[in-house]
């Protein structure tokens, strides 16, 4: 590969990760390879440790639940609403325990699941939101994208969802600290910003 088109690619990069940013209101955006990278540099970027509970819900795709299981942490199953098909969110608060860390749920075939009512849980016990969006981009909750509701949102960009780069995916977040670590997981550790 010659250096110029090496080069070409990484501005695309910055463009297409400003045109996420500019298109969902998220302050900082990062390309991945998949939106499977997504999801587990998501969950690791949060900070929840082996041993930690993480609420999901107990009918979907299994790359929201892998990234739990591949990390040690224990999955804690709610069930889903007939209609939306996303999580009961009624049924989440008795579901916490002390050893619950974060709320980890993908908006089931772009049906925002309740944000209101997950955010109320999230500040009251001091837990994580990280919001798979993988279906959902372009979909919105109360004038909000999804995906910038929660600590870190992830999307996909596999042939089967919104817009297809034959594979792909994002992360976004506002807070700057989680940008980096995000970064720093997908750059292998490098610091090279």
């Amino acid at each position: 590969m010659k250096i110029l088109e090496y080069v070409q690619g990484l501005v695309a990069d910055k463009e297409f990760e400003q045109a996420i940013c500019n298109y969902t209101g998220a302050k900082y955006c990062v390309a991945v390879n998949s939106a499977t990278s997504a999801l587990h540099i998501a969950m690791l970027a949060s900070g929840v440790k082996k041993g930690d509970e993480v609420i999901s819900v107990a009918s979907g795709f299994p790359t929201t639940i892998n990234p739990i299981i591949q990390q040690g942490l224990t999955p804690v199953f709610v069930d889903c609403e007939i209609g939306t098909y996303n999580i009961d969110a009624e049924k989440i608060e008795e579901a916490i325990t002390n050893k619950t860390k974060a709320i980890f749920l993908a908006h089931t075939l772009g049906n925002s699941f309740d944000l209101d009512k997950i955010t109320a849980l999230a500040e009251k016990y001091n837990l994580w939101i990280l919001e798979d969006s993988c279906d959902a981009l372009g979909g919105e909750y109360k004038g909000k994208k999804l995906g910038t509701v929660g600590h870190i949102g992830t999307y996909s960009f596999y042939p089967a969802h919104h817009m297809t780069m034959g594979e792909g995916g994002a992360i976004i977040t506002n807070n700057l600290e989680l940008y980096k670590i995000i970064k720093s997981f997908r750059d292998w550790g490098r610091d090279c910003w």
